[in-house]
Parts: C-alpha cells; sequence; structure tokens
C-alpha cells in the first residue's frame, strides 16, 4: 500500500483542484478510503506531541460543526473534506518508519523536478501552444492571457504564485537529496520564471531562519541572501513599469487590502462557527488572498483558535527537535520549507488549494513525528 500512497501523492501536485474538480474529487475520495486505512493500521507507529494532535482533532472536530450549519452544504462538504485529507497525510507522515520517510522525500523531490521542467517547456515553447488552443475554442481566460502576456510560468498549476510556492518548499527540501545539484538548479531555474514577488519574500525570510538555525552565516550564505534581495528588487522594478495597472505591486496590495477588509466583515457577521468550509466567497474573489483571515472566517473563532494552537504547538515541536535532531539536515529544510508556505500564505490562498497545501501537511508530519534510529536518518 505504501508504494500506491507515494504514486498518489506524486501526482497530486499535477491535479488542479480547480481545473479539474472531477478529477480531484475522485483523488481525495480515493486518498481518505487508502490513507484512513494505513493510518488505523500504523496508528501505534505515530509519534505526535499530544498538544499538536489535540489541536488538530478539535480543529477538525469544530470544521465538522461549522459545516452542520452552513449553507451551502455540498459546498461545506467539499471544503469540509480538504481539511480532513490534508491532517489524514499529516498523521500519514508521521507514521512513517526512517526509510519510508526517505522514501517519501525522493517521491516529493521527483514530482517538484518534473514541474519545474514543465514549467520551463511552458516559458519557452508552451505559451505559442496555449495561445492556439484558446484560440481554437474560442475561449478568453483573461487570467492564462495576462500570465502569458508578462511571460509567467504557471504550469500545472492555475497562478504563477501557486507555482511558486510549490517550487520555494521543494527547493529546501531537495537539499536533502545526494544529487541535490540535480533538483535545485532546474527548480530555482522555473522559480525564477514565476515571477512571484511574494514567494521570493518569502523565500528570502525562509533562508534566513535555514542559514541562521544552522549556525552562523558564512559568506556563501551572504551570497544566497544578497542574490534573494537582488532578484526581489529587480522583480519589483518590472511589476512596477508595467504598462498595465493592474500588474503593478500597488494596484495588488491595495486589492488584498480590500478583500481582508471584506473578509472581517464575514469574521464580524459570523465570529463563532463562521460561514462554513467552502461557503467563503466575495463579490470579486473566491479567496481572500490571506489564508488566515479566511480560515477564520470559513470555521469562526472557536475553529480558527484551534489552528492557531496546531501552528504554535508544532513550531514549539520544531524547536526542540532542531536542538537535538536525528538528522538535522531534515529538520532544518521541512522548517524552512514550511515556513515559505506559511510566510506567503499571507498574501495568498494556497492553503486552500490541496495540491499544493498537502504538500505542506507531509512536511509538517515529516518534521514533527518521531526519527527512531540517526543511523538510518541519515540523508547527506
Amino acid at each position: 500500500m505504501l508504494i500506491l500512497l507515494l504514486l498518489l501523492i506524486f501526482i497530486r501536485p499535477f491535479i488542479s483542484s480547480l481545473a479539474y474538480p472531477y478529477a480531484n474529487f475522485l483523488y481525495m475520495s480515493l486518498s481518505t478510503v487508502l490513507v484512513s486505512s494505513w493510518i488505523i493500521f500504523r496508528r501505534k507507529k505515530i509519534s505526535i506531541n499530544n498538544q499538536v494532535a489535540a489541536a488538530l482533532v478539535l480543529f477538525l472536530l469544530n470544521v465538522v460543526l461549522s459545516m452542520l450549519f452552513s449553507y451551502d452544504k455540498l459546498s461545506a462538504i467539499q471544503g469540509a473534506g480538504n481539511y480532513l485529507v490534508g491532517i489524514l497525510f499529516f498523521f500519514f507522515a508521521a507514521s512513517l518508519e526512517d526509510r519510508e520517510r526517505k522514501l517519501l522525500l525522493s517521491f516529493m523531490t521527483l514530482a517538484a523536478l518534473v514541474i519545474a521542467v514543465l514549467a520551463i517547456y511552458q516559458y519557452f515553447f508552451g505559451f505559442r501552444h496555449l495561445l492556439e488552443y484558446l484560440a481554437r475554442q474560442k475561449n478568453s481566460y483573461d487570467f492564462a492571457l495576462d500570465y502569458i502576456g508578462r511571460w509567467r510560468a504557471f504550469f500545472p498549476f492555475v497562478t504563477p504564485n501557486i507555482l511558486a510556492v510549490y517550487l520555494g518548499m521543494s527547493l529546501f527540501l531537495s537539499t536533502t537529496q545526494r544529487n541535490k545539484f540535480i533538483y535545485i538548479i532546474p527548480i530555482s531555474f522555473a522559480l525564477l520564471l514565476t515571477k512571484s514577488l511574494g514567494v521570493f519574500l518569502s523565500l528570502l525570510i525562509a533562508a534566513v531562519i535555514y542559514f541562521l538555525l544552522k549556525g552562523r552565516l558564512k559568506k556563501k550564505h551572504i551570497v544566497i541572501l544578497c542574490g534573494l534581495i537582488v532578484i526581489c528588487g529587480l522583480i519589483f522594478i518590472v511589476r512596477t513599469n508595467a504598462q498595465k495597472l493592474h500588474q503593478t505591486p500597488s494596484f495588488s496590495t491595495l486589492m488584498r487590502l480590500g478583500y481582508w477588509r471584506d473578509t472581517l466583515q464575514i469574521i464580524k457577521s459570523h465570529p463563532f462557527i463562521g460561514v462554513g468550509p467552502g461557503n467563503f466567497n466575495l463579490l470579486q474573489s473566491r479567496y481572500s488572498h490571506n489564508s488566515y483571515l479566511q480560515i477564520c472566517a470559513e470555521v469562526g473563532l472557536i475553529g480558527f483558535l484551534p489552528f492557531i494552537w496546531f501552528l504554535v504547538a508544532g513550531v514549539a515541536g520544531l524547536g526542540k527537535k532542531i536542538k537535538h535532531p536525528p538528522q538535522p539536515h531534515i529538520y532544518l529544510a521541512g522548517t524552512a520549507a514550511s515556513c515559505v508556505f506559511l510566510l506567503h500564505n499571507i498574501i495568498d490562498f494556497g492553503f486552500f488549494l490541496p495540491e499544493v497545501s498537502m504538500i505542506w501537511w507531509l512536511i509538517m508530519g515529516l518534521v514533527l513525528g518521531g526519527w527512531s534510529s540517526p543511523r538510518l536518518s541519515s540523508c547527506k
């Protein structure tokens, strides 16, 4: 069953929940059955801090409560399913033995390598094919045309930012592999082609945390950080000088501020149990572009507080493991990858796209679960 689950994890990023809703439904249903069976079989091997486990269980119970009182029950069931499957994969990763965890990391980084190659292909060759396809179908997908016009890679995801946050997490994970530069070089290049300012800023902060946790900053670390700062500056300049107003960082910021203001009004109107998972919707967007505000709007304060408890308990657990881990590099890479995701979700909605968020749940399960043998955990 492990190989089947690893194959499911491998193909997850290729199934867009927005572009292929029926395929996503089948995937989520199959994953729920298989991962639940695995967890029941491996339940005695799950080694998770009690606070982390309690926070997740309480959060899931509140998701169900919010679902029961939601207006659109069908959307609520689907939204609750996204939360459930993510948490199931968290416990799946936490239940793995040392060699199985290394195998999981290999499958995840291999998938990222394939996606990086596809994104590079799209940038140099695929845009023309996509434009021809849209012309034949006589469809006008404004967002796709906008990304093509700005030469921003996004395949196989729906936006360049979502591709970028996926690659940003995968970039740190790739450092755990033996032949890491085979992964790092194409993933880094594909990440550049997304031109995502938000992800590069998140990557910069995560890199600072990563290098500081490793010890004192070395010259090569400073060079990498300076390179990230230069990239952020170049992307900002290019987007500031964009010919169209909606492509500038200032417009993007104002747009998000409007979404956040409207989301706060929804929270104010439904403070306790929220509008229900999957029931969030704004006049101009189906996402708040701040996953934390949207979670609070969907499940209310009584559901949001356990989620924050989970994050705080998880960070505390990571801090303890980093001090005395059996394999520091695994924990450092997982911590940095998780930081990229958490930071970027302040300004985006990757948490609500299972093709990306599931990777984060798996990373959290990997780093918060226990490694039994320092020798087997070695992954230099």
